[in-house]
């Protein structure tokens, strides 16, 4: 009877499939309409949205724009401070269609879209096509996916990177040259992602196990693994080849990464990260050069955190349940609803911060949006996250199934906790965390088995463990 119902539905585990197989019709058919569903809701907000760039946003903004202007990339201060990927998709926008903001945010509209695709194409090697398509919903509402649609962020551009890496990483051919095909295009994926997105070097022990193990042959491939890892360095190799000439050491991704891990790691950090940046560094005295005050930072951070395990690991903690957990993205509450008066607040607000006087009414409008949008994206998490988190406890316990999602999911998880962490950061998380969710909710609401256990009574089991996990997240939301 299970088997007949799951079937009829079309979301049973007996519909999934094994990787490397052509997707049916069907899958194709559900990713085009999620796709442009997705694109749907994302265009108008896009062009409806006033987002002015600031902060990182600005900086990204204007290193394309003078990319284009003088041919260089970088800052005098800050030459890999931020690498190429993102700032050039800007550049490349502004050279076709001339300086426009708005541009750039409906071609990451596209992007969006295209991501929720690509999530029911991934998904649909775990669990059923209907399931996979859910994947794919969910990511088309997604409250901070949808805030991020107009903000000149790199997640827009790294999280589609993250899901056509882990497609052709896991594409198995019984060719051998298909085979280091698919690795190969894994590895130039990889490589650009790592140019957009630094912190995705997290995924890496993930990624470059999932390109080289054969689930099917449950063997090693070695040619594979060289192609893999030749094509990821020849991506990287120009960069890398033109730090070396700038004098900032050969390899060299970004230098971001010593003041990153000294805002997560030392005496005032507070809740796994510090607001004090760069400009804090310098007055504790740590010297002005990039690559100098790279070095010294990361030594300073390593020094604090040898000298305070416990420290440490308390640190590690908070970072970790701050991925998973309910506190509200303060940039996607910023932008959740981006009318223009809203964006004239917004940007007061950072403007006050540095010293220059804004008005009143717009900064009491910043921090009333701030508390409103706040609390919204808290209670959505306060339901999110814990079922997440069942779903990745209920993967887990199939890792050779959904370790194409946890295995890099995990991975994530533990670089940014064990080094630095910010809201944002969950943009690269969650979608990989909404397959599973996808997967868990089919079974509790259709009594299909995407998720173990395969019983019958597995689908009470889910539900039951649902039901606890919301019911302590809603309860330590609201406190005693």
């Amino acid at each position: 009877m299970m088997n007949a119902h799951n079937a009829s539905l079309g979301i049973g585990s007996s519909t999934s499939r094994g990787f490397g197989t052509p997707p049916p019709s069907s899958v194709l058919r559900h990713a085009l309409l999620i796709c442009v569903l997705s694109l749907a809701i994302r265009l108008p907000w896009a062009a409806l949205a006033q987002v002015t760039p600031i902060s990182d946003f600005a900086g990204y903004d204007s290193l394309a724009r003078k990319w284009l202007t003088t041919g260089e990339f970088g800052f005098a201060n800050g030459r890999a401070y931020r690498t190429p990927g993102y700032p050039g998709f800007l550049a490349a926008i502004y050279w076709v269609s001339g300086y426009s903001t708005r541009t750039a945010q409906i071609a990451q509209a596209v992007l969006g879209a295209v991501t929720s695709g690509l999530i029911v194409l991934l998904a649909s090697r775990l669990i059923g096509p209907r399931s996979a398509a859910l994947a794919g919903l969910l990511h088309a509402m997604w409250p901070t996916s949808l805030a991020y649609v107009p903000v000149l962020a790199s997640e827009n551009l790294a999280v589609p990177f993250v899901l056509l890496t882990l497609l052709a990483a896991t594409w198995e051919k019984e060719s051998l040259r298909r085979r280091c095909a698919a690795t190969g295009a894994a590895g130039l994926c990889f490589g650009i992602l790592l140019l957009v997105r630094p912190a995705a070097l997290f995924f890496l022990p993930a990624i470059a196990l999932l390109a080289i193990w054969e689930p099917s042959s449950k063997r090693w491939r070695l040619r594979p693994a060289i192609v893999w890892v030749a094509v990821l360095g020849l991506t990287l190799w120009p960069w890398f080849v033109r730090n070396y000439r700038l004098g900032l050491g050969l390899p060299t991704l970004s230098t971001a990464g010593g003041i990153n891990l000294w805002m997560g790691n030392h005496a005032e950090a507070r809740h796994g990260g510090y607001r004090g940046g760069y400009p804090a560094a310098q007055a504790e005295g740590f010297p002005k050069g990039e690559v100098e005050a790279h070095r010294a930072l990361k030594a300073a951070a390593m020094r604090w955190i040898v000298g305070h395990p416990w420290r440490y690991l308390t640190l590690c903690g908070q970072r970790a349940k701050r991925l998973l957990g309910t506190t509200a993205d303060p940039w996607a509450a910023k932008w959740l609803y981006p009318v223009a008066g809203n964006d004239d607040a917004v940007v007061a607000a950072y403007r006050d911060k540095r010293s220059a006087s804004q008005p009143a009414d717009l900064l009491a409008r910043a921090r009333a949006l701030q508390v409103r949008h706040g609390r919204m994206l808290t209670e959505f998490r306060a339901v999110a996250a814990p079922l997440m988190l069942t779903a990745l406890i209920l993967g887990m316990l199939h890792y050779r199934k959904f370790g194409v999602v946890v295995l890099p999911a995990l991975s994530y998880a533990i670089g940014t906790s064990a080094t630095f962490m910010q809201e944002r950061f969950r943009e690269l998380w969650d979608p990989l965390l909404l397959i599973p969710l996808a997967g868990l909710l089919a079974d509790i609401i259709s009594g299909t088995a995407n998720l173990p256990p395969y019983s019958r009574l597995g689908r009470w089991i889910k539900l039951t463990m649902g039901a606890l996990a919301l019911t302590v997240s809603i309860t330590a939301l609201r406190g005693p």
